[in-house]
């Protein structure tokens, strides 16, 4: 089963230290491009659509609502610098 227009997705990220413990960012940022290009950008501490699951570890949920490529980009700053980076394609559903 794949991933339809219509259908939540999960976008999660994990952070370590050099030592590979569990660290929190002090600065988050979370990017989505949706098919079309428009990228909305996600600030946890501000916008509540970033959740801290765990020691190092975020969510954000986004609902696919076009059909094609999706785009992310998961960077922190600050005590912990790094970057995460995916893509997954939406297919249309038979009644779209």
């Amino acid at each position: 089963m794949g991933t339809n227009v219509g259908d939540m997705r999960r976008i999660t990220a994990s952070f370590t230290d050099i030592d590979g413990d569990p660290i929190d960012s002090s600065g988050l940022t979370i990017s989505i491009k949706n098919p079309t290009g428009d990228t909305t950008a996600y600030v946890y501490g501000v916008d509540e659509e970033v959740v801290r699951d765990s020691l190092g570890v975020y969510h954000i949920d986004t609902l696919l609502d076009e059909a094609g490529i999706w785009r992310y980009n998961v960077t922190s700053t600050g005590t912990v610098a790094a970057v995460e980076e995916g893509s997954f394609n939406v297919s249309s559903n038979i009644f779209s």
